[in-house]
């Protein structure tokens, strides 16, 4: 009879380890966890909507702004002058040009 060690002290042979799996679906791999929450609400409104439509067009359109807010958001200057701290002194008035 063979003894059979525990599983996290097993040797794999002929086994590379494993990589972190990547979702398949990089455009949530970019999110924190309140990104993804909202995410996650959009999707199951627009499958929602599309369901009662019986259309893809409002999940394309979800998808769609999504990827775009990625795209914006993963630029670190954008992201701060949209998502940054802002003050009142950021703000001044500016004169008519000419």
């Amino acid at each position: 009879m063979s003894t059979s060690a525990p599983p996290d002290k097993q040797e794999h042979v002929g086994h590379e380890p494993q990589q972190p799996r990547r979702s398949g679906f990089t455009l949530v791999e970019a999110f924190d966890r309140g990104d993804l929450l909202e995410f996650l609400r959009d999707i199951e409104r627009a499958l929602r909507e599309s369901s009662r439509l019986r259309s893809p067009a409002p999940f394309r359109r979800t998808v769609r702004d999504w990827r775009l807010t990625v795209r914006q958001l993963s630029d670190p200057t954008r992201r701060e002058v949209l998502l940054g701290e802002s003050k009142d002194s950021d703000f001044v008035e500016v004169g008519r040009p000419g």
